[in-house]
């Protein structure tokens, strides 16, 4: 009798440990199609804007006649003088100048796709590290939510490689730093704390938010790990000097990025003007404005809808507040009665102050009560990078994409949790997997619109390219160039922005110096005879 039950222990035992690895298969297979469709929307993203004056060397000095034909000296001397007469957000753009030199518009699209899904794969980690929970399922949902992100929010911050590389790839060591130094609190290691630190300053000298973010996510790790500590011996002694390096380097890679001379030279040419002229109380209410309707906007409407849903859920299924509940719900049901009503942009906005005063409190009460401290960092900063726009001359609508990439972590949190507690009521497994569906349906329709989109336009930015190539040819050879006939995109939804529209004539400016053909030369813009 014990050898049957034996043998028949061993059986299940079996069969549980092969479901395991047909479950991380799936789990895996389904992350590898994902990842493939990344790298194949990449394929149809072009050049737009100053793509072409940054590839050329032109961007601030129009005077440059090499086109792509400058060495590593030139690129340098560029970026001193983007440094000193224009902003410091030069090591990233150095990045993209090499990618473009050498490697061209292919290099580019390849680069930019294996850095977001390397850094949807890293935000997936952590989570999984954090809630400790399925990692294949954490890696899955992360590079699954990178299909919400809305088309506008694409073309102005993320299909846009000059915008990419600085609102983007920064994100990267960000979130490096953060696996690095969760892997340091299993098993420390002189290479991973040296990591720590270089993918710290890497992160800090890139863009002013970014910068801002990480200054603020060391100083997090210092107050957390000394708030761990059992005795309050000083703080010097209770957390590890490493990270007081970390925090120095992100300080020192901050000031280098946020206090450049060309930042101050920008703002004292007038550019800005408009906006300084204004009293202080009336540019700070009209930022708020611009800055919800950024992150809250009817435009990003599903997003904030489906963060609303799940993570509303499990707020109310762990805290059990009835207060909450009501409040949650009613978030939710103005969301739906704003995206059926036709309401005016200032009620949005008044929509989006009423998310934050309700909805931003409630997860932070959820993940101090949980102990998820990390999360509760990353949710601080990420809401940081947004406050600090209030006092921005500008508030561009890529200015978000940090904190939706942070809030992609919150969401596959909620979804994990929620898995988790569904698994012994049939109702609520029912409703959950049916909210599942939906959302999978979503993301599978914004995946294939904005595919398509940019996939119609790309055949004619290669016919584009094409003849402008052939127009170079011909003026090195000595040939009279004066015209060239160019295409409109199918659609301009599906591009950032175009020289033939109103008010971006400049852009010719840099194609020019990209295509090495000269000031005389005449662009004329005509519809594509097959579409």
């Amino acid at each position: 009798m014990r050898l049957h039950q034996l043998h028949s222990g061993n059986f299940l035992n079996e069969v549980t440990i092969s479901m395991k690895k047909i479950e991380k298969l799936i789990w895996i297979s389904i992350s590898a199609a994902l990842a493939f469709y990344i790298f194949l929307q990449h394929r149809y993203v072009y050049m737009y804007f100053d793509d072409y004056g940054y590839a050329s060397l032109s961007y601030i000095n129009p005077q440059n006649q090499a086109g792509t034909l400058y060495g590593l000296t030139d690129i340098l001397e560029f970026l001193q003088m983007h440094y000193l007469h224009w902003g410091g957000r030069i090591l990233y753009f150095f990045f993209e100048i090499v990618i473009f030199r050498y490697g061209g518009l292919t290099l580019m699209q390849f680069m930019q796709a294996v850095i977001i899904i390397t850094i949807a794969v890293i935000s997936g980690k952590i989570v999984s590290m954090i809630i400790k929970t399925n990692l294949y399922q954490c890696v899955m949902l992360s590079l699954l939510l990178f299909g919400t992100f809305h088309l506008k929010t694409l073309r102005d911050g993320i299909y846009w490689f000059s915008a990419s590389v600085l609102y983007v790839w920064p994100l990267l060591p960000f979130f490096g730093s953060i696996y690095l130094y969760l892997s340091i609190e299993k098993k420390e290691t002189s290479l991973k704390k040296a990591g720590c630190i270089l993918l710290t300053f890497l992160a800090a000298f890139s863009q002013e938010q970014i910068a801002v973010m990480t200054i603020l996510l060391v100083f997090f790790f210092i107050v957390i790990k000394y708030t761990k500590q059992q005795n309050k011996e000083p703080l010097f002694s209770q957390v590890p000097r490493y990270m007081f390096v970390m925090f120095i380097t992100a300080l020192i890679g901050g000031a280098l990025t946020i206090l450049a001379p060309g930042n101050f030279e920008r703002a004292q040419a007038g550019l800005y003007s408009a906006f300084y002229n204004k009293n202080i109380i009336v540019r700070t209410v009209q930022n708020i404005g611009w800055i919800i309707n950024d992150n809250f906007g009817l435009y990003n409407w599903a997003f904030v809808f489906i963060v609303t849903v799940f993570c509303g859920t499990a707020i109310i299924i762990y805290l059990k507040n009835k207060c909450l509940t009501i409040s949650i719900i009613t978030i939710t049901t103005l969301l739906i009665l704003e995206r059926i009503i036709p309401v005016p942009k200032e009620i949005g906005v008044i929509l989006g102050v009423f998310w934050i005063l309700i909805f931003l409190p409630a997860l932070v009460i959820y993940y101090y009560r949980k102990n998820q401290f990390l999360l509760l960092a990353l949710l601080g900063v990420g809401f940081g990078s947004q406050f600090m726009m209030i006092v921005s001359p500008a508030v561009p609508l890529r200015s978000h994409i940090m904190m939706e990439f942070i809030l992609h972590m919150v969401l596959i949190e909620s979804i994990m949790y929620l898995l988790e507690k569904i698994k012994e009521n049939k109702i609520q497994q029912i409703l959950f997997h049916c909210g599942i569906i939906l959302l999978v349906l979503y993301i599978v329709c914004n995946y294939v619109t904005i595919t398509t989109g940019y996939k119609n336009n790309y055949r004619i930015n290669q016919e584009n390219h094409s003849r402008l190539l052939q127009a170079k040819e011909d003026y090195n050879a000595g040939k009279s160039v004066s015209e060239i006939v160019l295409y409109k995109l199918c659609d301009d939804n599906y591009a950032n922005m175009m020289p033939y529209q109103e008010g971006y004539k400049n852009i010719e400016t840099w194609m020019k110096r990209y295509y090495e053909l000269p000031d005389e030369v005449t662009f004329q813009y005509c519809i594509y005879p097959n579409g």
